[in-house]
């Protein structure tokens, strides 16, 4: 499964505004982003929390191959950092027509890597 920047950006956005101290689940998720399936949501999930900004627990389920969603918690410092590069639609539409004109569309260390980069050229 290809991983979607749109996706990650918008789950970054819906778990930092779940309350302190409470968690929420995939269905739940999927009751706002509706126009990501659930399948995908959960997979944008798992990667995001390998790569370190996604507080989220799994669990292990029969006929699945790799581990699901259980619940998501939050972001980690990394995730707040990352998605205030991000936050801005200007500075993210200018980050995907980079990320495209490069063929790097999907690419995590590319999008970490050139969102403050860009969000510097705006403050210049």
């Amino acid at each position: 499964m290809k991983l979607n920047p749109d996706c990650i950006r918008d789950i970054l956005i819906f778990a930092e505004n779940i309350e302190y101290n409470k968690e929420c689940t995939i269905n739940a998720m999927h009751s706002s982003l509706s126009n990501y399936s659930e399948e995908e949501l959960d997979y944008t999930c798992i990667k995001l929390e390998e790569a370190g900004y996604l507080e989220a627990s799994f669990v292990s389920m029969p006929r699945h191959v790799s581990k699901v969603t259980a619940r998501i918690q939050g972001l980690t410092w990394e995730g707040h950092k990352f998605l205030s590069d991000i936050r801005i639609n200007k500075v993210w539409s200018k980050l995907k027509d980079t990320l495209l004109e490069k063929g790097l569309s999907g690419s995590m260390t590319a999008i970490a890597s050139l969102a403050p980069k860009i969000v510097e050229n705006f403050i210049k």
